[in-house]
């Protein structure tokens, strides 16, 4: 029988309401760009103290579902005028699952929260026999149609309760407010600050738009070309509009998964994501396929980057942006301590370059 461990001995816990991964389990660096920071996994904490922070999280999730449902039961008004006006979901939206049947998994993609990687591993399960670690390398975008090509609906929508319930249903997230700066930048920022090719789609559906409504100065650029959107004017088109109309890849997780209403026994972490892996290998009977640390590269936006786009909002904007996303922070466990005040600091740190410069040109004066 596996000894419990209280939870406030684990190291991956900073507090009941945080969950962040102590320093000394932080994947060290071995390559990083101006923007990006790549990782490499170092061997995982035992199986015992992985699963305890799991258990923490999956009971989090219940917890504050039962919540919700508790406060719309009372008809507290602002709970229930709030689901009512973002078409909170009622109901599992099993669509979304892939199912491998052999295996019992089932695994809703959050984008932006390690799809691709999460995508090859399921390949390599694929009926067709057609994939391996070798053969998914190349894949990337990809991941996702072929994935679902290979894993077809189940045959009936009645199947789709017992499925989960009985086998490991799963889904991954991450920092909202980063999932945000990482779609801005993959899909709609200045391809010269990225390096990345030109996103035609993404342009014409958002980026012209985006553009021709916020932009307030007309000589106020994202870089090389002004055609581009800014990161402050994403913020206010995700903010002036519906959970519905929203992307795949900035839409809340409790919109694109229904985790209230889709029985979830599994949550893993982008910001863990290895140690998450290994030990739903460990729960799948899966180790042999997917624990091999020379497969994984994980790149998460350097801390200064972050800092550089969230100190361009003021802190009225940061908590309108909290608010639009307070259920997935509540649920998943996560906090808006290191974006408050960026902007204050920004502005701080600007004040005492200008009086250090403005110090020492009256010394060379006297």
């Amino acid at each position: 029988m596996r000894k419990n461990i209280p939870i406030q001995n684990l190291p991956f816990l900073k507090s009941s309401k945080q969950i962040k991964p102590a320093k000394s389990l932080t994947p060290r660096p071995t390559r990083s760009t101006s923007t990006t920071r790549g990782t490499t996994p170092r061997p995982p904490p035992p199986i015992a103290e992985l699963q305890a922070v799991q258990e923490y999280r999956v009971n989090l999730l219940r917890q504050e579902c039962q919540r919700l449902e508790t406060e719309r039961a009372k008809d507290v008004s602002d709970v229930k005028n709030y689901m009512i006006k973002h078409n909170f979901p009622t109901r599992p939206f099993w669509p979304k699952l892939y199912c491998v049947e052999e295996e019992k998994i089932s695994y809703c993609p959050n984008f932006k929260s390690a799809t691709t990687f999460i995508f090859k591993k399921l390949l390599q399960l694929a009926p067709s026999g057609k994939y391996d670690k070798d053969s998914v390398v190349k894949l990337n975008g990809q991941a996702n149609e072929l994935a679902r090509k290979e894993f077809k609906y189940l045959k009936k929508w009645e199947s789709y309760q017992q499925f989960t319930e009985e086998g490991t249903t799963f889904m991954f997230v991450r920092h909202p407010f980063e999932r945000l700066l990482s779609a801005f930048r993959d899909k709609l920022e200045d391809p010269e600050i990225t390096g990345r090719d030109h996103n035609e789609y993404y342009y014409n559906k958002y980026g012209r738009r985006i553009v021709k409504i916020y932009r307030e100065e007309t000589n106020s650029i994202t870089g090389p070309d002004e055609k581009y959107p800014r990161f402050s004017e994403f913020i206010r088109f995700i903010l002036d509009k519906d959970y519905r109309y929203d992307d795949e890849h900035w839409i809340p997780y409790f919109m694109a998964c229904s985790p209230c209403h889709i029985p979830f026994n599994f949550i893993g972490h982008y910001e863990t994501m290895y140690w998450d892996i290994v030990l739903l290998a460990d729960k799948t009977g899966l180790k042999q396929k997917w624990v091999d640390p020379h497969d994984y590269h994980q790149t998460s936006t350097n801390s200064e980057v972050v800092r550089s786009y969230y100190n361009q909002l003021d802190n009225e904007t940061i908590i309108k942006l909290y608010k639009r996303y307070e259920i997935d922070f509540n649920m998943f466990g996560y906090t808006i301590d290191d974006y408050i005040g960026l902007n204050q600091q920004s502005e701080d740190t600007n004040q005492n370059q200008e009086n250090n410069n403005t110090g020492d040109t009256t010394g060379n004066d006297e």
